[in-house]
């Protein structure tokens, strides 16, 4: 073949093959200048303490359904150093686009958060689609951020204990107690603690102690902290209109069970922990999160236990459990925020709305074993003995704002010991915790 016709071959091929790339990438077939993966919202960066194995599968997903209009990118972070990470990444305009916010960050971090307008996201939409324990998120601003998960507080029975002391099932109220603590807890001759029916009435060796004081609060009517229009308001301590105050009533009942003056006489200080005491069949009940159940397991096979919601006050009209609770925020400084464009900011509100659409909120909770936020996943009926009770409590779920997690533990903590020591009266400590917990707010 002459040497012009192999050059003009060589060009019209060249020719084609840009002519089909121009209509492939002007198509969206390919990316392109008119159609980039990511779209006009590019990476969207989201910081959390779930493994990124737990994690990348669930995002692969939703990123090939969202390509052409934003990407994720999940990078996780230790738990232990989170929070601090996070405020110091922020500051430097180095953080995150979306994180995931426990409910503990509400009133710390209120002011780091970009709160998405109701005209977005309507009030009534939210909670139509949230737990009710979502609405801790919400401000007179906005929604501070989407209920992703929660774990909610259960109760775990020993049924061998409960069978050898002729009981066929856990207590559904609070006041079963005062009859199973005797029956079910044993003594020695010099009144040591053997098998204990509760681990109630002391604080450093009962695990989750401040959770289960909290879910006592919450089913008493007692807020600890609420939202005004002013800012957050301590209401932890106060007394109602028949003079009654719910706190130092909770209180009352929960360091009975350490008092050995009391038949209820079940726990003390020099006891395990209660976890461990649990794993090792010496303690009928145990409180603690659903999320705890595989490692329960893994710790003593052969233990004969089961689930249940935790008891309720006789007579309440709702059911409330404690909640740990996950939502997806969205950052002040994020990079589509700070443009300050309508359109970039409707992406990433679409992009954090993604994360708690029906089908990957679901897959989220499956995949690091917690419970999803939405009530209609809730509301979905499950083969297993388990998840009923887990999705019961779910939506039973309750919290509170806490000023500063580390802070109030150990006024709780403070609280509790002064009365089991004889330091201070029931009603001293309680005012006491409620001035140290207001102090916190204020600040």
């Amino acid at each position: 073949m002459p040497r012009s016709n192999i050059f003009q071959t060589i060009v019209l091929v060249l020719f084609i093959g840009a002519l089909v790339i121009a209509v492939l990438l002007f198509a969206g077939v390919i990316p392109g200048f008119r159609d980039t993966i990511g779209g006009k919202g590019g990476e969207i960066v989201i910081w959390g303490t779930a493994p990124s194995v737990s994690i990348e599968t669930i995002l692969d997903r939703v990123n090939g359904e969202y390509r052409n209009a934003f990407i994720f990118a999940y990078e996780a972070q230790n738990p232990d150093t989170y929070e601090q990470d996070l405020i110091e990444a922020l500051a430097a305009g180095k953080g995150p686009d979306l994180f995931i916010m426990p409910q503990d960050f509400v009133v710390r971090h209120e002011d780091k958060i970009f709160a998405i307008p109701f005209d977005m996201l309507s009030e009534r939409a939210f909670k139509d689609t949230f737990i009710q324990e979502g609405e801790l998120y919400l401000s007179q601003n906005g929604i501070i951020a989407l209920p992703l998960v929660v774990d909610p507080m259960i109760m775990y029975w020993n049924r061998n204990i409960f069978s050898q002391g002729g009981f066929p099932k856990p207590p559904s109220y609070w006041d079963e107690m005062l009859t199973l603590a005797p029956a079910l807890s044993v003594r020695d001759s010099n009144k040591n603690i053997i098998t204990s029916a509760i681990a109630f009435g002391e604080f450093a060796n009962v695990v989750h102690a401040k959770d289960i004081l909290s879910l006592l609060f919450l089913q008493a009517g007692e807020e600890v902290i609420s939202r005004t229009q002013e800012g957050f308001s301590v209401t932890f301590g106060q007394r109602d209109a028949t003079n009654q105050s719910p706190a130092e009533s909770v209180v009352r009942f929960y360091t009975e069970f350490s008092d050995a003056a009391k038949t209820t006489y079940s726990w003390n200080r020099s006891l395990p922990s209660s976890r461990d005491m649990f794993v090792k069949e010496d303690l009928a009940l145990y409180f603690g999160y659903g999320s705890e159940r595989a490692d329960i397991m893994a710790k003593n096979p052969h233990l004969n236990f089961d689930i249940a919601p935790v008891p309720q006050i006789r007579g309440n009209k709702t059911q409330v459990t404690f909640g740990r609770m996950q939502g997806i925020a969205i950052a002040r400084n994020a990079k589509l925020v700070a443009e300050k464009d309508p359109e970039k900011i409707q992406i990433i509100v679409s992009a954090a709305s993604a994360l708690t659409d029906s089908s990957v909120a679901e897959a989220f909770g499956e995949n690091i074993s917690l419970a999803p936020a939405r009530r209609d996943l809730l509301s979905k009926s499950k083969p297993d003995a388990v998840l009923p009770v887990v999705y019961q409590s779910a939506l039973m779920a309750r919290g509170w704002l806490d000023p500063n997690a580390d802070r109030t533990y150990t006024i709780f903590k403070d609280m509790i010991e002064n009365i089991s020591s004889g330091r201070l009266s029931i009603g001293s400590a309680v005012v006491s915790a409620g001035e140290q917990v207001a102090a916190e707010v204020r600040q």
